[in-house]
């Protein structure tokens, strides 16, 4: 059953557990991590955490609680003792971690506020997150990858990412993006047991939480690391005048260990031979030796690739 969000209960009783709260998080020194750990875990055995979630993780995540809109209650009250907020400008991941590695202890003896964080919480704040300055909203990406990379929020807490108010000036996969970079996630298929890296998995996941978008994401950054790589690679032996045969072999062992469409293998493939000749400095007497050489290695991969039954390379050649 899910529990009834902060914006439904009582004011009054919501800064009563605010204040509750900051008497436990007060009386520890600052930057003793060990010590929030513990008086959080004592104060979860005392106040109602789970019915007042939304206000625990408004406190610890943003310094404070807020009003529907995204401002802070304006109730006189100081920021939390303790908050990710409190993180010194620009924002540092080592830093932030900190206080992510708290949230993970107290939320491993109180498994019951994962829910509440990913479903109510994390979305709510990325919600009006698109109105605070820079700084801040670079504290809440870096800690909601950080939370989700270490298993503590599901991704689904990102699809208020898609909203038209957040996304109008800033698209919402660049937005995603930039979560994951600053919560040190370099692959989101890490989130899935060895058994489901793939990408059928994948979108079976991001489409149930209503996030496609991150499929698509996920594929083109996938494309383009493989395209890089191969055009690389490709360049490098053209440039050691390695024989067109072995460039197929190659192309072969990329397409069965990382398969790419054909279009996409095509640009990669005519890029390369493309970026092997620096056309700038070529004198004129030399452009013909050089066309007729990129010309010759096109035409076998061309002659390959039609014979696999694939139209595009022809069309380059």
């Amino acid at each position: 059953m899910q529990e009834p969000s902060k914006r439904l209960l009582n004011t009054n009783l919501v800064v009563l557990f605010r204040d509750q709260l900051y008497k436990y998080l007060e009386t520890v020194p600052e930057g003793d991590f060990e010590g929030y750990t513990n008086k959080l875990i004592t104060a979860g055995a005392n106040l109602e955490l789970i019915k007042y979630s939304d206000a625990l993780f408004e406190v610890l995540l943003v310094g404070g609680l807020l009003q529907p809109g995204g401002n802070y209650l304006d109730d006189g009250a100081p920021p939390s003792p303790f908050s990710v907020n409190n993180v010194s400008e620009p924002p540092k991941v080592e830093e932030v971690k900190k206080y992510i590695d708290v949230f993970g202890k107290v939320m491993r003896r109180y498994k019951y506020l994962q829910k509440p964080l990913e479903t109510t919480s994390l979305p709510a704040l990325l919600q009006n997150c698109a109105k605070w300055p820079v700084a801040k909203r670079d504290k809440l990406a870096i800690a909601t990858g950080l939370l989700i990379s270490q298993q503590l929020a599901n991704a689904s807490c990102l699809v208020n990412l898609q909203k038209d108010q957040l996304t109008k000036d800033d698209p919402s996969m660049e937005a995603f993006s930039g979560i994951l970079k600053k919560g040190g996630i370099k692959d989101i298929m890490l989130f899935f047991p060895p058994t489901k890296h793939d990408i059928k998995h994948l979108e079976t996941h991001f489409k149930a939480a209503g996030l496609p978008q991150v499929v698509d994401f996920y594929v083109k950054r996938q494309y383009a690391i493989i395209k890089e790589s191969m055009t690389k690679h490709l360049k490098e032996m053209v440039d050691a005048t390695e024989s067109a045969e072995s460039m197929i072999e190659y192309i072969k062992e990329s397409q069965t260990e990382n398969p790419l469409p054909e279009t996409e293998l095509v640009q990669c493939i005519w890029s390369a031979l493309v970026a092997s000749v620096d056309w700038s400095i070529a004198r004129s007497d030399q452009i013909d030796a050089m066309v007729m050489k990129e010309t010759k290695v096109g035409h076998i991969l061309s002659r390959h690739y039609r014979a696999m039954g694939y139209s595009v390379v022809q069309d380059r050649s």
